[in-house]
This record gives C-alpha cells, structure tokens and sequence, in this order.
C-alpha cells in the first residue's frame, strides 16, 4: 500500500511513506504486552485470519510443491486442526516455505515439534499422539501403521 491512497474505517484518505514499517501480531502466548495489544487494536481494524486448507494448498501450489508434498502438509494440517487444544490450531502461513520434503521436515522439527511440545507440556500423551501420527506421515505406510495412516486420511478434507 506504500504511496498508494486508502481510506481508514474513518473515511480519511491517507497512503503510507516509505520509511514507515508497522510489524504487529497478537496471540495468546503474548500476556506480558496486553497494553501494547490494547493501543493496537484501538487504533487498527481487527481482523481474525483463521487456518484455513484452501489457503494452505494455494501456497503449497504456489511454492511448486509436489503432490505428495502437498499431501502431507495437507494431512500435518488437519490433524493440529483436530486437537481439541485450539493453542496446537496452527494457521496455514507456518507453511509458507515448505517447497519440498526436505522443507517440511524443516518446519516439523524447528517450528510445529518445539510448538507442541511446549503446548502438551502439561498433556504429554496429547504430544506423544501427535508426534506418533507425524511419524506415520513421515515414511510410507508399514502395516502397523495402517489404522492410523487411515485415520489421518479419513478426514484429509477436514478444516475447521
């Protein structure tokens, strides 16, 4: 929007200057800066980006992944969606920079592996499940892994 003129809900016209950079997120992990996140949303619309399956495969398509790539993003997905811990609901941008297997890993062990851990913390079993099912995912499908395997693709359309 830099240069460009819009209206705020307000209706003045304005446009945003070169120089000026406006970073903002807001979650529930962030209780120390409450009134921080108070000023911001008096001064900006607020404006609630849930995850969403459509938008996860349109990156994925995006990026050039390859369907099986896109398979178990797909399936990753779906099964944090699935938890009944909305804190483990991780949205479709974390998946931004999966490209390839290699990639996915990547986001597995750096960002959503650290992130489930530190949200089942108090739930190990929770974590453990869903380390389990991420192992399923991982590698092609052993027979001992069938009935989860097939749990996880019984509600591959699946998004909240």
């Amino acid at each position: 929007m830099r240069g460009k003129i819009f209206h705020l809900a307000s209706g003045r016209a304005v446009s945003l200057p070169p120089n000026l950079f406006i970073i903002a997120t807001m979650n529930p992990w962030d209780v120390s800066v409450d009134e921080l996140d108070v000023a911001l949303e008096r001064r900006f619309a607020h404006l609630e980006v849930g995850p969403s399956l459509t938008e996860l495969e349109s990156i994925l398509r995006l990026n050039n992944a390859s369907e099986r790539v896109i398979d178990r993003s797909k399936r990753l997905f779906n099964l944090l969606q699935r938890s009944n811990n909305h804190m483990l609901h991780m949205g479709h941008a974390y998946f931004a920079r999966v490209v390839s297997e290699e990639s996915l890993d990547r986001l597995w062990q750096f960002q959503v592996w650290p992130h489930i851990k530190r949200v089942t913390r108090l739930d190990p079993s929770e974590g453990q499940r869903l380390e389990t099912a991420w192992l399923a995912l991982s590698r092609p499908t052993p027979p001992e892994n069938e009935e989860l395997a097939s749990g996880l693709r019984s509600s591959d359309n699946a998004a909240p």
